[in-house]
């Protein structure tokens, strides 16, 4: 039997091989299907091929029978039900339809599953100790700057108004991180701005009155009561001048503390500002104002 090219499609070969025909699966069957035109030439080939292999055993039955118009009846009703069937299943897998799956296989679902959400893993433990003694440090050099301020009569600043807030427990390792590195930078940041202070207050410079020397007297534990008393007791001994020295009896600083009180510590230790006004607070709270004779 001689197959006829279909009309249209002059240089497609007939029948469509593997190379020119519609693509076709691990089996031999069509995976998919690109076009109309394709879906056409696949079902009038299948016709074809299916009227090829029915032509010969109905021509015999025919032939044994006796009746030939019968046995063309048979084959022209075989090739119409096969091209129908054929046609329909390919239309339909060129739209993107799907065949019913198999009894006993679930079907697949037309609907896309959610993606679950990424799981956030906490921050380990070493990362939170790190992060903490951090924190505490910054917490250490923030007092000491807002003591500072509340010597020179300044307000108090908040800790969280300029640095991180504590992060939970259940926050990851990325924030605890950055939470730790901030507080790294602003315990070296209070420190300076506390050291800053600390140095105005040992060197006040200007003229040699007492007052200048309240704020360093109250950094080192002096209190506020005292601030009449203090000042009167500095320039009636020393005129404010912290190097003053009695010839006489030895006595040094802004206090006038006696030998016997700072021997054992060195000359050099007593000419700190900072050492003279402890020791003269200590002598204070132990024995009043009898040191001074006053």
């Amino acid at each position: 039997m001689t197959t006829r090219r279909p009309a249209g499609r002059p240089n497609t070969p007939w029948p469509p091989t593997r190379r020119s025909g519609p693509s076709r699966g691990s089996r031999g069957g069509p995976r998919y299907l690109g076009s109309v035109t394709d879906v056409s030439l696949w079902s009038v080939w299948v016709a074809r091929r299916l009227l090829a292999s029915v032509s010969a055993p109905t021509d015999l039955l025919a032939r044994k029978g006796g009746g030939v118009s019968h046995g063309k009846g048979i084959t022209s009703i075989l090739v119409v039900v096969a091209g129908a069937l054929v046609l329909g299943v390919s239309v339909h897998a060129a739209h993107g339809g799907a065949l019913p799956a198999a009894s006993g296989s679930p079907s697949p679902s037309a609907t896309p599953t959610a993606s679950s959400s990424p799981v956030v893993l906490p921050a380990n433990a070493g990362t939170v100790r790190w992060a903490l003694k951090w924190r505490r440090a910054a917490v250490r050099s923030w007092r000491t700057w807002n003591r500072a301020r509340e010597c020179f009569s300044l307000s108090v600043v908040p800790f969280h108004k300029s640095s991180a807030r504590r992060p939970a427990r259940s926050a990851t390792g990325a924030r605890w991180m950055n939470a730790g590195r901030s507080w790294k930078h602003d315990r070296s940041a209070y420190r300076a701005r506390a050291g800053r202070l600390v140095y105005r207050m040992k060197y006040p410079g200007g003229a040699a009155v007492a007052a200048k020397w309240w704020p360093a007297a109250l950094y080192c534990g002096w209190k506020p009561a005292l601030r009449s008393w203090f000042c009167y007791v500095v320039q009636r001994e020393s005129t404010a001048r912290p190097l003053a020295v009695n010839p006489s009896s030895g006595c040094f600083g802004l206090l006038q503390l006696h030998p016997m009180h700072w021997a054992k510590y060195g000359s050099a230790w007593i000419r700190d500002v900072f050492n003279q006004l402890r020791l003269g607070w200590k002598l204070y709270r132990e024995c009043g104002a009898s040191p001074w004779a006053l």
